[in-house]
């Protein structure tokens, strides 16, 4: 069980590294979302940098994510979270030849390669990417897993996956993303759609700006949680010893005061 005591202090140092650049996000179609309210996600990823539009000022929130895309966005997150050190240009040569193999695009190369070194994606998720020289677009799962990967360094993955479980349509995912899902769900990155998470659905570029979003909130203020104490005990009267289980993640951890 990881301990988990410094992580606001520790999101706090990390999000005061970063300097105050704006982005301005201005898009023509900003109000053409799939839901209300969406339009204020979007500028708000915008401006952090954490995505942006295409060249004729538009954003296009009902398009879906590729894969190469989503590897970039959550790359680019880590990077601005300081969860993440730039990956430098000859660390990524040695995926080279296998990225050209299946085609994914040169301004993916650092991105995908510094997620296979983290062993944030593996090698057969790559074969995924790419179909008739052609980006396919990511399914909800596939992110699902790229994000649960790249946290679950810092946050505990429950194999019970009992919040998960709470999507109506829990069967479908793969048993493999099924407790990456249920850590998103627990820190409040995915909601799922009118409950049903929808696996194998593409993404489109809206639902990826809240998972941005909502990650990078985690990753720069941490998680507000409350518990339950369990049990109380004191040694020779100098310290008291506290078990609590925490609401979000569902474990007991331990402390001392």
């Amino acid at each position: 069980m990881k301990r988990k005591l410094t992580l606001l202090l520790s999101a706090a140092v990390a999000s005061s590294c970063f300097s105050g650049t704006v982005y301005g996000a201005s898009f023509r179609d900003i109000n053409d979302v799939p839901w209300s309210g969406a339009g204020a996600v979007i500028n708000n990823v915008a401006d952090l940098g954490l995505l942006s539009g295409y060249e004729d000022g538009t954003f296009r929130a009902r398009n879906n994510v590729t894969y190469c895309e989503a590897v970039q966005m959550l790359y680019t997150t880590l990077l601005k979270t300081g969860m993440a050190q730039p990956l430098q240009a000859v660390d990524s040569y040695r995926y080279t030849s296998f990225l050209n193999t299946y085609r994914v695009p040169k301004w993916a190369h650092i991105a995908v390669s510094y997620c296979l070194e983290k062993g944030i994606l593996t090698t057969a998720d790559i074969m995924k990417f790419t179909a008739n020289g052609k980006s396919n677009p990511a399914t909800r799962e596939d992110v699902a897993k790229m994000f649960g990967n790249a946290l679950a360094v810092r946050y505990d993955v429950d194999g019970k996956s009992s919040s998960a479980a709470e999507f109506s349509d829990y069967w479908r995912i793969s048993t493999e993303a099924m407790p990456l899902v249920d850590l998103l769900k627990r820190l409040g990155i995915v909601s799922g759609d009118n409950n049903a998470f929808k696996p194998k659905e593409p993404i489109n570029r809206a639902e990826m700006a809240v998972m941005l979003n909502k990650t990078y909130e985690v990753l720069t203020q941490g998680i507000g949680s409350t518990g339950e104490i369990t049990q109380v005990s004191q040694n020779d009267g100098k310290y008291f010893f506290f078990d609590i289980k925490m609401d979000v993640t569902g474990y007991t951890e331990s402390y001392h005061a």
